[in-house]
């Protein structure tokens, strides 16, 4: 009997460690969905949750813009075809949001807002997803972010 019952947590642990958050699944759909064209698979997908009046948050979204275009198509662990930057706001004007964005010097950065991710907050700061929807890296500071991704970088 106890045989079994380790077996099952072993199983259900393994299950639950390996999925795919919820977060990746509803980012992903949206990127899909408002933009067609971009290729997510085999990617990693990086995502900040900001504010215009967090400067840290859109500091984030500078740092990330500048890894997009170092590593948008680098082979990277996780991510064979590189990189795709995402930046998602809660604002109630999604059009200040982007204007903002592109004012920070973000303009490569994929812009989203909470109700196409289907979210009323943000669950963390920023993250890092592997093409299987795996977490890499979590609430990364802006002057982490380029040293954490060029880490994952293969040669």
């Amino acid at each position: 009997m106890k045989k079994h019952s380790l077996l099952l947590a072993l199983f259900f642990s393994c299950y639950f460690g390996w999925s795919q958050s919820p977060v990746y699944t509803a980012v992903l759909n949206a990127v899909h969905e408002r933009y067609p064209e971009i290729q997510t698979e085999q990617r990693l997908i990086a995502v900040n949750f900001w504010s215009s009046s967090d400067q840290e948050s859109r500091e984030v979204n500078k740092a990330l813009n500048k890894n997009y275009n170092i590593y948008k198509f680098a082979r990277l662990k996780g991510g064979r075809h590189g990189l795709i930057a995402v930046a998602v706001n809660f604002s109630t004007d999604p059009g200040e949001a982007v204007i903002t964005v592109r004012k920070d010097g973000a303009k490569d950065i994929l812009t989203l807002t909470g109700p196409d991710l289907a979210l009323d907050s943000a669950p963390f700061k920023n993250a890092v997803f592997d093409s299987e929807g795996k977490q890499v890296y979590t609430n990364l500071a802006s002057g982490e972010v380029f040293n954490k991704i060029n880490q994952l970088l293969t040669r």
